[in-house]
């Protein structure tokens, strides 16, 4: 229940980090990888004797959250080389929006497939979609149907209302071909700071999963749901989400809903 400084906060988010830095070194560190929470540039300017407030501590983890740093390492029992320690530079370390959007439109629930100039289309028909990639292989636990680069959901129409692509290592993946989203999201290649300077920081939950929610509205134009607001009816919501590595920060999976209750 006692206050707690700002430098104290910055030893143990390094130790978190897995390495071994104190005082001046461990905020040299933070502020080097970009999550000192502050614009400061130098240990001398992050004044590390104040004390830290609860609003900036829900802050400074959400900071740890949309940088992919939320997993708690090891800290070393040798104090790290100093020699390791970042360089820092006079520019103000890039801020990244606590819950910003950008906005979608009905292409942006598509699967492109680089390689063979295809791409995968909500609303089209199961026999079309054959036509392009082949019959499936049968059906998945989730009842999609199984294709060599992707899974798709077709509803009561038959007509494509969600999809699935992921890598995985014992995945043998078409030499040359690349599955990415309209943003250009590219599966096995882009990492978190792709989706959210594309898809916004609103759907980082800080667990390897970023989901975004989306309602059509009647002008046709998406609007953004927060993942964290009570939804009435799960069916009148769309979801893109991507799974990350939790080392890495690589996107290894990308899912499509038409609907949040078939995505549950």
């Amino acid at each position: 229940m006692r206050p707690i400084t700002k430098l104290r906060v910055a030893e143990i988010i390094t130790k978190s980090q897995g390495v071994h830095y104190t005082g001046q070194y461990a905020v040299t560190y933070l502020i080097g990888q970009g999550l000192a929470n502050s614009k400061a540039t130098s240990p001398q300017q992050f004044d590390g004797e104040s004390t830290l407030t609860r609003a900036e501590a829900l802050q400074w983890i959400r900071e740890l959250a949309l940088h992919g740093k939320l997993t708690i390492e090891q800290r070393p029992k040798i104090p790290t080389n100093l020699r390791l320690l970042p360089e820092l530079v006079d520019t103000p370390p890039e801020v990244i929006p606590d819950f910003s959007t950008e906005p979608v439109t009905d292409e942006d629930f598509n699967l492109v497939i680089q390689g063979n100039n295809s791409e995968l289309r909500f609303g089209d028909s199961k026999k079309s979609i054959d036509a392009q990639f082949g019959k499936s292989s049968g059906k998945s636990i989730f009842d999609d149907d199984m294709y060599p680069l992707f899974n798709a959901h077709f509803n009561q129409n038959g007509e494509l209302d969600g999809w699935k692509t992921y890598l995985y290592e014992e995945d043998s993946i078409q030499p040359g071909v690349s599955r990415l989203t309209k943003k250009g999201i590219v599966l096995g290649e882009s990492t978190i700071s792709d989706v959210i300077s594309r898809y916004g920081s609103s759907g980082v939950r800080g667990n390897g999963i970023i989901d975004y929610h989306y309602k059509k509205m009647n002008d046709a134009t998406y609007r953004d749901i927060s993942i964290y607001d009570r939804i009435s009816n799960m069916e009148d919501v769309s979801m893109i989400a991507f799974l990350l590595d939790d080392k890495t920060q690589v996107v290894y999976e990308i899912i499509v809903k038409s609907s949040l209750k078939d995505a549950f």
